[in-house]
């Protein structure tokens, strides 16, 4: 309140009035579906204000009110114009290969599982004009996840010190479900048996 009295002369109250607040985010940003994605960092700076294709990409957390992501800004290689690079982008088909992060989602037997606290209430707050919040606990090694380096080796890198870059890149995916159990050994053969695996694929 000092420093926005400091800042602004005004208290908290008289810059965003409370009904004000409530219209915007309980009903105008709900309703339109708009979402924010906060903290941003990384090469931010060197981005500035240029336009970019943005792709955000939350954990699909199915019971809870936000989620970790990672946000990447892609822009047209050197020759290629904005717009035709937008428009490339925009007519690429995305598929969402991920299992939800749920407390339904099945995980190893000897490894913590997802656990969901709510500690937040919209209505539990001001007369509803709260928020949602809730604390996860869980092992990482629940849903879709990266098994870095240090998983095995402790000297690796961590998945934080593994450049942007390597996880992006032409690849390949072999579903051969259909040859094994829930604790089988698969091989290379098996793989090989249905697709063409090249030199650098994320396989």
């Amino acid at each position: 309140e000092a420093k926005l009295q400091e800042s602004h002369g005004q208290n908290w109250d008289e810059l965003f009035p409370p009904d004000d607040y409530y219209e915007l985010t309980h009903i105008t940003m709900p309703k339109a579906h708009l979402l924010l994605a906060e903290s941003l960092g990384g090469d931010l700076n060197q981005l500035g204000n240029q336009r970019a294709w943005i792709m955000i990409q939350p954990i699909p957390m199915m019971e809870v009110e936000a989620a970790w992501c990672r946000v990447v800004a892609h822009q047209p290689p050197e020759g290629m114009s904005e717009a035709e690079y937008f428009e490339i982008m925009a007519s690429a088909e995305m598929l969402d290969l991920t299992l939800p992060f749920s407390v339904q989602t099945p995980q190893w037997a000897n490894y913590v599982p997802l656990t969901v606290r709510y500690n937040k209430r919209v209505a539990g707050h001001n007369f509803g004009m709260g928020r949602n919040g809730s604390t996860c606990r869980a092992s990482f090694h629940l849903a879709t996840h990266m098994d870095g380096e240090k998983h095995f080796y402790p000297a690796g890198k961590t998945i934080g010190q593994v450049p942007l870059d390597y996880w992006v890149g032409p690849g390949v995916v072999a579903d051969i479900s259909a040859k094994v159990s829930n604790s089988s050994v698969y091989t290379p053969q098996m793989i090989e048996a249905e697709v063409e695996v090249r030199q650098g694929d994320i396989l």
